[in-house]
């Protein structure tokens, strides 16, 4: 009962950690309902419906403009109150040109779907300042510590999905626009725990607004160039590799993805801090503290995922997904660099260095795309898993110089793993 005590620690604490154990959770509610889907709706099915997902996540980004990151640096020295109400006053506006962008995508991107689940995933799309509001509210919860909260919000989703996922297979009604409906109906729950979790402070909030959005656009780039590294991916490997390789591709990225929940713990747990220092050598001091522990437990995560990957893929999601084993192989060169790198840009978003992400995730993003366009018609899901890996290194090799700190000072020793397991189990 050791391990009971220590997760009741983790809340009681309100550690850190808790985040890596939400993410990890949530990636394992994943794990559970992902082989649900594919059982049910097959590659082709999970093909069409990563795209979707992708796009419900990708389009909010591109609507927010950067906003959830000032949210949260602003959020790191006030009690935050008026950066969301602000922040909720730019999501509303956003339905505008979410609904325009929904109609657009829709033509463009999911003209093969059947018209129900087409019709399903447009209004999950327009729905994209719904989540953009959640994504603030995490961000105010970070910055204030209060990872109690954060975990509620990270496990509502995959909890909803599940639980209706079950529903629908069990009912024999499973297929890509229910699958779609399910996922949004988490999504919707995510954005009421949001709303009465973080309250606003309305007065001031729309004089607020342009100097928000003008803080912002130091972050859009970087926000969007990472979202879509992370999902832009799936969503064009629909009509590039098929929807049979694309649903392989799907599955390894589930699986490779779930690591990253140390490094968005890890770059939580530095972000206020690296925010409160003072600038120079004890801001920069922490910035390559957060490189080295993010260089230290990286690696081991990835390392530890491929070695269960061939038992764990055919027995989760059945024999017909094993071609996505070596995907996730040749994905984790790039999970690495991904989980690095996101530990990486959170200490420049902390320092407020939104230009140097910005050109980092780009370049990265256009390395990754460009390799794509040419590997996947070839290579199918393994040359998607190749194209990802690029990008992602190149990205976190720019992130690394952008630190302005010599290379001896970021390569990781014995001491860096454990103090990052202290960040991740102590609250600062």
């Amino acid at each position: 009962m050791k391990w009971l005590k220590k997760i009741v620690h983790l809340f009681t604490d309100d550690s850190p950690s808790l985040l890596a154990f939400s993410r990890i959770l949530a990636s394992g509610l994943a794990l559970i309902s992902a082989p649900i889907v594919a059982r049910a709706i097959g590659p082709a099915g999970r093909g069409e419906t990563a795209a979707a997902i992708a796009l419900f996540h990708i389009v909010p980004v591109v609507l927010a403009f950067g906003v959830p990151l000032v949210v949260r640096r602003r959020s790191a020295t006030t009690d935050g109150k008026q950066a969301i109400a602000t922040a909720r006053l730019i999501a509303i506006i956003g339905f505008v040109p979410a609904a325009a962008a929904a109609l657009l995508v829709s033509n463009l991107l999911l003209r093969d779907f059947d018209p129900v689940s087409r019709a399903v995933a447009t209004v999950g799309i327009a729905a994209a300042p719904m989540v953009m509001s959640w994504m603030c509210d995490i961000g105010v919860l970070i910055a204030h510590a209060r990872y109690r909260a954060v975990f509620a919000m990270q496990i509502i989703q995959p909890v909803a999905y599940l639980t209706l996922i079950l529903t629908v297979s069990l009912l024999g009604i499973a297929s890509t626009a229910t699958v779609l409906a399910c996922y949004l109906s988490g999504l919707l729950a995510t954005f009421v725990t949001g709303i009465v979790l973080v309250r606003g402070d309305w007065s001031g909030a729309l004089k607020r607004l342009p100097g928000v959005t003008r803080e912002g656009t130091k972050f859009a780039g970087a926000a969007l160039a990472e979202t879509a590294s992370n999902r832009l991916d799936q969503a064009i490997a629909l009509p590039l590799l098929g929807a049979s390789q694309a649903g392989l591709y799907a599955v390894a990225t589930t699986i490779v993805t779930i690591p990253l929940a140390l490094g968005q713990a890890l770059g939580a747990a530095y972000f206020t801090p690296i925010a409160r220092a003072e600038a120079g050598d004890a801001r920069r001091g922490l910035q390559q503290q957060a490189a080295r522990s993010a260089f230290a437990i990286a690696p081991l995560a990835f390392i530890a995922m491929c070695i269960a990957a061939p038992l764990i893929v055919p027995l989760l999601f059945g024999s017909e997904f094993a071609g996505a084993v070596p995907v996730v192989w040749i994905a984790s060169t790039g999970g690495i660099a991904m989980t690095s790198g996101y530990v990486l840009s959170m200490a420049l978003a902390a320092d407020g260095r939104g230009v140097r992400m910005t050109i980092a995730q780009t370049v990265g993003l256009a390395l990754g795309l460009a390799a794509l366009f040419a590997l996947g018609p070839i290579l199918g899901a393994l040359g998607a898993a190749i194209a990802s890996s690029l990008g992602y290194l190149l990205m976190l090799v720019m992130l690394a110089t952008g630190l302005r700190s010599p290379v001896s000072s970021l390569i990781p020793r014995v001491a860096d793993a454990r103090e990052a397991i202290r960040r991740l189990t102590k609250r600062d």
